[in-house]
């Protein structure tokens, strides 16, 4: 098993946590985008969530890179397969890559790791077919806490928006928070609803709060 430095999530050690989740929640995002698809997860760490767009995106093949070899010596004994395969490479250079042969990138809290983010965006558009797609996080310097000795150049929204759309000429934003939820429902066999004049159920099973780009934790653009 691979050392926890508090950056590379590793799902064994973490799981149940909330930067288990954090991680997660963009993989499966990211899952309805990759069914049929050549997909490259750039920054992969430790593997798993290339094997998750295979295997729950149905992706028809899945390359992962990673600068450090330790992750990718342990993604490749874990996950690795003819369909999911990993290597050492560089997001600044993707040199392992070919021209036109991606369908879809993912680059989840990446960039912000790398002092050339723009060679990032270059190589990305360069390996990205046409009408190819880019998935890509970072976290918001408005929110997250300063000091982390693995971040070489963190974003505001405004400044992610800028680069990403200096690459691409469609592109949305969306932001990633943590939300806590409790809920009290009735059992499907409750035939007399003694609160039917306060207390209204519906049907939903997901609730959503208003979006304040101050107060996001992460930036997830799809372009």
């Amino acid at each position: 098993m691979l050392e926890f430095t508090g950056e590379r999530l590793i799902p064994d050690l973490n799981f149940s946590a909330a930067f288990y989740y954090e991680h997660m929640i963009r993989y499966l995002f990211a899952v309805h985008f990759a069914k049929g698809k050549t997909v490259l997860d750039v920054g992969c760490g430790e593997g798993y969530g290339s094997k998750l767009l295979f295997t729950h995106g149905k992706a028809k093949k899945v390359i992962g890179i990673d600068i450090d070899p330790a992750s990718i010596k342990h993604a490749k004994k874990q996950y690795g397969s003819s369909s999911v395969q990993y290597a050492v490479d560089s997001a600044e250079t993707l040199s392992s890559i070919k021209d036109n042969s991606i369908d879809l990138v993912v680059c989840f809290e990446l960039i912000e790791h790398i002092e050339d983010q723009k060679s990032c965006f270059e190589n990305v558009k360069r390996v990205l077919k046409k009408g190819g797609v880019m998935i890509v996080s970072t976290p918001n310097k408005y929110v997250y806490p300063e000091g982390n000795p693995f971040h070489l150049k963190e974003l505001y929204p405004k400044q992610f928006r800028t680069l990403v759309s200096s690459f691409f000429k469609h592109s949305q934003t969306l932001y990633q928070s943590f939300h806590m939820a409790q809920v009290l429902q009735p059992i499907a066999s409750s035939k007399t609803p003694v609160l039917k004049n306060t207390f209204t159920v519906d049907s939903t099973t997901s609730y959503t709060v208003p979006s304040e780009e101050k107060k996001e934790e992460y930036l997830v653009v799809v372009a």
